[in-house]
């Protein structure tokens, strides 16, 4: 067998075995995402692991062990409902800052994170989230925002679109005040 025939081969074996290994992780990944829209949303009061990932510059975040509470928002630029309650969001995440909480914004996949954002000392701007977070934070549609309290309890949780409504019952809510 001369050498381009045996190059030829090698490389078509190494493509068989990276297609079945995607076919493996995208099997995963949807076995996964079956299960936790089986479980739900996860309950007021639950514990939850601290968010933690990779951010655009590549830099790994750990959760802010110091904020007063901590607001997640799962967000996308390409989803109407995102963009339409995205003021809204603003509206919170900046009363929330401003009381000592920190912001997390994640997105389905990093080229549909939300517009506008910038990375700070309060505002996280995650790319790549721990699975051990979404796990149990169980993030299936756009927008989904989170509250939690220090010690990551859940203590409000809205999926789908913010309304005014909303942010008057966040405001009575003991950890925001």
């Amino acid at each position: 067998m001369d050498k381009s025939a045996l190059t030829i081969r090698v490389e078509s074996a190494v493509l068989s075995v990276a297609a079945v290994a995607c076919i493996v992780l995208m099997s995963v990944h949807s076995m996964n995402a079956a299960r936790i829209r089986q479980f739900g949303v996860p309950e007021t009061g639950m514990s939850l692991t601290p968010v933690s990932g990779m951010a655009k510059n590549g830099e790994w975040i750990g959760a802010a062990a110091n904020s007063r509470c901590h607001v997640v928002r799962f967000g996308s630029r390409t989803c109407p409902f995102s963009r339409s309650d995205d003021y809204l969001f603003r509206r919170l995440e900046t009363k929330l800052i401003g009381e000592g909480c920190d912001s997390t914004v994640l997105a389905p996949s990093s080229d549909v994170q939300p517009d506008g954002y910038s990375q700070t000392r309060s505002r996280h701007i995650l790319n790549e989230v721990s699975l051990e977070f979404l796990r149990h934070a169980k993030l299936t549609r756009t927008p989904t925002t989170m509250i939690l309290d220090q010690r990551w309890r859940l203590i409000w949780l809205k999926v789908g679109v913010m309304t005014e409504q909303d942010l008057a019952e966040i405001s009575r809510l003991s950890v925001v005040r």
